[in-house]
């Protein structure tokens, strides 16, 4: 009889420590579940809000100012993988905070010019459309086309930065190579243009997205310029050859619902066809609402 007793006792002590132990897991995986969801669901934005940088002079040059102020320019090679979320800008300073502006604005940038073929299509399809554009140079390039440069700059385009060289291997190895080559890059444009200043407004090969650039962007902050990626684009770099239709429809679909809109495109010598599907991009913006400007009012 005592033993059936124990018996019971046992096995309702028993009874209570396993409902103990499974009603302690249970608490515990419900707020496992409830962090991982949390961490999952939460959106991680790159805001467009400009901050910017410190620097003794904030203008950019172009046609008919003084040539000792700050410029831009830009490049790349097509290999790079191009996400349109969002618009990345350095956010270090005390510069005014930008105002988003209140109506629909389109700013064109091209990358990876000038080259003899395709720039000057360009430039004359954004002449006829009275549209100024801003392009990001390689240096190496503008050594090889000058005097294509100097149309661009001429003909009231922003000129912004795309290192020297696009050199992955080299530029992303170090900061220090970062920017070294985007000075290189800077001093050869202000050679070809005959100006003494800054180049300020830059572009990353590739982006200044990736999580493992953090310290080159810092380097970029700390050195006075200005880097912008974009949150639109034709699709000219995404891999594989598109005809005109299929770059305007990339285009529709990557602006599609935002008021403002920095929009990828390219003008290195494979990528004549989007210089021939400029024109419709151009007058598709247009009819939608969209007024077009360069890259350094984008901070006004």
């Amino acid at each position: 009889m005592r033993n059936r007793k124990t018996y019971r006792k046992l096995q309702k002590k028993k009874t209570i420590t396993i409902s103990f132990v499974t009603l302690t897991l249970l608490i515990i995986l419900s707020f496992i579940g409830v962090k991982t969801y949390t961490y999952i669901s939460t959106p991680r934005v790159i805001s467009p809000k400009v901050e910017s940088i410190k620097t003794k002079e904030n203008t950019v040059v172009k046609p008919n100012e003084t040539k000792k102020n700050n410029v831009s320019l830009s490049f790349q090679d097509g290999k790079e993988l191009e996400s349109t979320e969002s618009i990345r800008v350095t956010e270090t300073g005390k510069l005014p905070e930008r105002q988003v502006s209140k109506e629909k604005v389109a700013y064109l940038t091209f990358d990876d010019g000038p080259t003899a073929n395709v720039t000057p299509v360009v430039l004359e399809v954004l002449k006829k459309h009275n549209v100024k554009a801003t392009f990001f140079v390689l240096g190496k390039m503008a050594e090889k086309h000058p005097e294509i440069l100097k149309k661009e700059f001429n003909d009231g385009h922003l000129i912004g930065n795309h290192t020297y060289s696009h050199d992955y291997k080299y530029i992303y190895s170090t900061p220090d190579n970062f920017i070294s080559d985007i000075k290189k890059g800077e001093e050869t444009i202000n050679k070809i243009l005959g100006l003494d200043g800054k180049v300020q407004i830059i572009r990353f090969p590739g982006g200044s997205f990736p999580k493992k650039l953090e310290n080159y962007r810092q380097a970029a902050a700390k050195n006075g310029y200005y880097y912008i990626d974009w949150n639109s684009l034709n699709g000219d770099a995404e891999g594989g050859k598109k005809n005109e239709a299929q770059l305007i429809d990339r285009l529709i679909k990557t602006s599609k619902g935002k008021k403002e809109l920095v929009i990828l495109m390219h003008d290195a010598a494979t990528k004549m066809a989007t210089a021939n599907s400029l024109g419709q991009i151009i007058e598709y913006l247009k009819s939608s609402g969209y007024r077009f400007d360069t890259l350094n009012n984008y901070y006004k």
